[in-house]
């Protein structure tokens, strides 16, 4: 009996193994993209509803939506769809000149969204940061802000096909004047379609290139990244991805800094442990109003996503790769500041700390400088005398394997130089300053005058 009971177990198992592998026949999976958070088809999210599915929206020019794709690779790479969490958009009809049509491609509604890109409307300074999809289902290309599909629609979850009103969709519906729509009070997708000259809520979608965007976590806020010099949305995020231009600061080849070679952001770094949460805050920098928080465990790569972003000068933050932080562990923090139109001013140095919790290693307290102002000529050398008070008690200070016990950093490189000794070596007259980290990111500064 027993035998044939395993016998039967097993065919059943050989079953479920063999219909899991056919072809449309595997149970759903999502992948883990950098906005999974926020993604309102993933088995966390899809049946959420009032205010947690409100806290769900993500903002992009001042417009609330949901993320109903991600498509991201990083935080800055791939794309993410959006769909309109609001009815700013208004109403309209399918098509409202006679004869009526269910044609997408030449309808009214489509006009209207195609108008919003246009030079002088709503959407036409962001318009460079949407990706511009082919709609071939309805013969459409190069489509900004377009409407769903059926099909599309009905991957989307119903508490978010649920809407104040009847919203319209791109596809045909069975007769020849009546278009697909969504039945706002149930969210259910009604293909037969309802009649075209109806107004219905307009509520598109859009897809958006994230290497042309920043997300700000702290208001969950898309905002396109602008090149200064002629005020146009950039191709690429600078400093979010993980390869960080690489810029040898006082460190041996082995040890490294990983900062960014024309960094303006010169800040040093405070950091506090406490109540299973960790608090940085730096100096605001010049022209700095944004600002990226990178963490990650000593020995792993720094994440693409940023712990958080925020427009203050500290942040909190008491996850690393989504789980509880570690703080037996040692850890490493550094900070991107960009300015207020999205250019990235410069990374702060990687500060190394051991967690509060770390029975071995303890942190500096205060880095002391004997030296705080220099005067020397061009081509003279001279040294910034600094040393670093360590926290009371018998554990030892993170080895040099991390990073020097002490750094160094000109604010101009054409002014003074400074190796990774502390020795400044004048180049042209002018002043400048020398900065002096710790391990962990705390710093002094020298003044340089050179004649």
């Amino acid at each position: 009996m027993k035998q044939k009971m395993k016998q039967w177990l097993g065919t059943l198992l050989s079953i479920a193994l063999i219909l899991g592998l056919m072809p449309g026949m595997s149970l759903t999976a999502y992948a883990a993209g950098a906005y999974n958070d926020y993604l309102v088809t993933t088995d966390a999210n899809k049946n959420k509803s009032g205010e947690d599915l409100t806290a769900l929206q993500v903002k992009f020019n001042e417009k609330p939506w949901y993320i109903i794709a991600d498509n991201s690779t990083a935080v800055n790479a791939g794309t993410v769809t959006l769909l309109a969490a609001d009815t700013s958009f208004g109403k309209s009809a399918f098509d409202s000149t006679d004869p009526y049509s269910r044609d997408y491609s030449e309808s009214t509604v489509k006009s209207k969204l195609d108008a919003l890109t246009a030079e002088g409307d709503s959407f036409a300074g962001v318009k460079d940061v949407i990706v511009d999809p082919d709609l071939t289902d309805v013969s459409v290309t190069v489509a900004k802000l377009y409407l769903l599909n059926i099909t599309e629609a009905r991957k989307v979850p119903e508490n978010v096909r649920k809407f104040s009103d009847n919203w319209w969709l791109r596809s045909p519906g069975y007769n020849l004047n009546d278009a697909a729509s969504v039945d706002g009070g149930y969210g259910y997708v009604r293909d037969f379609g309802s009649s075209v000259n109806q107004e219905f809520v307009v509520r598109p979608a859009l897809k958006l290139n994230l290497a042309s965007v920043i997300f700000e976590s702290g208001t969950n806020t898309f905002e396109p990244v602008v090149d200064q010099k002629d005020n146009t949305p950039k191709a690429e995020v600078e400093g979010l991805d993980e390869d960080l231009a690489t810029n040898v600061m006082n460190d041996d080849e082995k040890n490294k800094v990983k900062i960014d070679a024309s960094t303006g952001f010169y800040s040093d770094l405070k950091i506090s442990q406490k109540n299973g949460k960790i608090k940085v805050s730096w100096d605001k920098g010049e022209d700095a109003s944004k600002y990226a928080v990178y963490a990650a465990y000593c020995g792993k790569e720094f994440a693409s996503k940023p712990v958080k972003t925020t427009k203050s000068t500290s942040a909190t933050f008491k996850k690393i790769n989504g789980k509880k932080i570690d703080f037996s562990k040692n850890l490493k923090i550094y900070v991107t500041a960009y300015d207020a139109s999205g250019k990235k001013i410069g990374n702060t140095v990687s500060a190394h700390f051991a967690g509060k919790n770390n029975k071995k290693y303890k942190n500096p307290k205060a880095v002391k400088l004997t030296t705080t102002a220099l005067t020397i000529e061009v081509g003279k050398s001279a040294k910034v005398k600094a040393s670093v008070k360590m926290e009371s008690g018998k554990k030892i200070a993170l080895d040099d394997a991390h990073c020097a016990k002490l750094r160094y950093k000109t604010t101009n490189e054409k002014i003074a130089t400074v190796d990774k000794n502390g020795n400044v070596t004048g180049v042209a007259a002018g002043t400048c300053e020398v900065y002096v980290y710790s391990k962990n990111g705390l710093a002094k500064k020298c003044t340089v005058t050179v004649k």
